[in-house]
């Protein structure tokens, strides 16, 4: 049994107190590993929605651009003009002749694990920019996305993250050691914060500003636009997808990070439903529950009932558990 077909998918969603789901996931086996994505939608479902149709087909064609060309994707059976449209918005060329097609099971062993990485790295800003290009048409609309490409690397795991807002991805090993991808958030990432000051000073010293800069600020907990003190728009996090209306201010670029871990480590995808905004603590604190409650041997379900039923918690929640499951002999 290979390690794609022992891996155990788990979801809960919930619409908790808001009107409706603009939460959506990702979850795909590519090439010799396994996508996994949460994405956090703000002002509709929109963008959230578009994004998630097309990253497990942006980033398996980004792999192909950025692995060595005997790396064949996994697309046949696909319909002619849905491939076309995809070779022509990413740019790469796919090779379609059958003795070259290995199913990406073994396309690892061509290269140095290092080189790797940064491909996959690569492959990772490479969907996050087509995705950027195509929601540039959304003013209002955006979306959070935050990453996972699982791979097994010998004894251990590998996960390769790229985050945009304050959705997470978490790991948890088996020791209870929890990593979690940053929130970037007007509220506690001091390092966006620190970079949208500047570009708001830059913007504001132009002569004529840009019509969305012209009342623009930065504040405790929002990043503020519009063409007048009346007639703004804010948004709490600093990263996203879509919200054309923040181009310049906001930032477009993943924060990109790997983790190395035991195979019986436990991988997460989280919206911020599952916490009350604020500090870094408590997203930790809540992040530690719902992975040591897994591991004791509660659902994703149990844990997410139990949260939508919390006063404090409004937001929409969605939680996706990926874990290997144990071999028999």
């Amino acid at each position: 049994m290979g390690f794609i077909d022992r891996l155990s998918l788990d979801v809960f969603q919930s619409i908790n107190q808001r009107a409706y789901q603009e939460d959506r996931w990702v979850a795909q086996p590519v090439a010799d590993g396994y996508l996994l994505a949460v994405l956090d939608g703000h002002g509709g479902a929109d963008v959230a929605d578009l994004a998630a149709s097309r990253l497990t087909h942006y980033f398996r064609f980004g792999l192909q651009q950025k692995l060595p060309e005997k790396v064949v994707s996994e697309q046949e059976g696909q319909a002619p003009s849905e491939q076309h449209l995809i070779n022509n918005i990413a740019g790469v060329q796919v090779t379609t002749d059958p003795a070259q097609n290995d199913h990406g099971r073994n396309h690892r062993n061509a290269i140095a694990p290092d080189d790797y990485a940064a491909r996959v790295h690569e492959a990772l800003r490479a969907t996050i920019a087509l995705l950027v290009t195509d929601c540039a048409h959304y003013k209002h609309v955006g979306t959070t996305l935050s990453i996972a490409y699982i791979i097994s690397a010998g004894d251990n795991l590998k996960v390769f993250t790229a985050q945009l807002g304050d959705s997470a991805i978490l790991v948890q090993t088996p020791e209870g050691i929890l990593h979690a991808t940053t929130a970037q958030s007007v509220m506690t990432c001091q390092k966006d914060r620190t970079t949208i000051t500047q570009a708001l000073q830059a913007t504001q010293a132009r002569d004529n500003p840009p019509f969305w800069h012209r009342a623009a600020s930065l504040g405790d907990q929002y990043l503020m636009v519009g063409p007048t003190d009346e007639d703004t728009l804010g948004i709490a996090v600093t990263r996203a997808i879509g919200d054309s209306c923040f181009n310049g201010l906001m930032i477009r670029s993943p924060e990109i990070k790997d983790f190395t871990v035991p195979p019986d480590s436990l991988i997460l995808g989280v919206t911020d439903g599952v916490h009350t905004n604020g500090t870094k603590d408590n997203r930790y604190a809540a992040y530690r529950t719902i992975g040591q409650d897994i591991q004791a041997g509660k659902t994703v379900k149990d844990i997410g009932d139990t949260m939508a039923g919390l006063p404090d918690l409004i937001d929409n929640i969605t939680i996706v558990s990926l874990r290997l499951t144990e071999t028999t002999h």
